[in-house]
């Protein structure tokens, strides 16, 4: 069976600090467990996880493609993670409606290309 070609991407985000671990168990132990690069490290965990993911939830079957473009880019605001956890999660203490509504606005600001240079760190930098 050929092997598929990669040249589609999905670059996810990290914390400076969980960018600066990736980077520093890649150079410890990469190569000692089959990681040349942290792409490789990276692509190996998420298709692990994607796979468990299937497994539990879809009989271990592929769910149907969605093409790039057809997602929003970046992570939820605070505004749609408390709807999807459900009306118990509430505000944390001492937050007012104007906090959450900055709060939710960087978060969008970060979602877009360009957005808070500082705490987005592609895995392959």
């Amino acid at each position: 069976m050929p092997i598929p070609k990669k040249n589609k991407t999905v670059t996810p985000y990290f914390t400076e600090e969980d960018a600066n671990q990736i980077r520093a168990a890649v150079d410890a132990v990469g190569r000692l467990e089959g990681y040349a690069s942290i792409t490789e490290l990276v692509e190996a965990a998420t298709l692990r996880e994607l796979r468990r993911l299937q497994r539990k939830y879809n009989n271990g079957r592929k769910w149907p493609g969605i093409p790039a473009g057809h997602m929003r880019p970046g992570r939820r605001t605070r505004r749609e993670s408390q709807h999807q956890e459900g009306p118990t999660q509430s505000a944390p203490s001492g937050a007012t409606r104007q906090t959450l509504i900055e709060d939710d606005a960087a978060a969008s600001q970060e979602a877009l290309p360009g957005g808070n240079p500082t705490t987005r760190q592609s895995p392959g930098h």
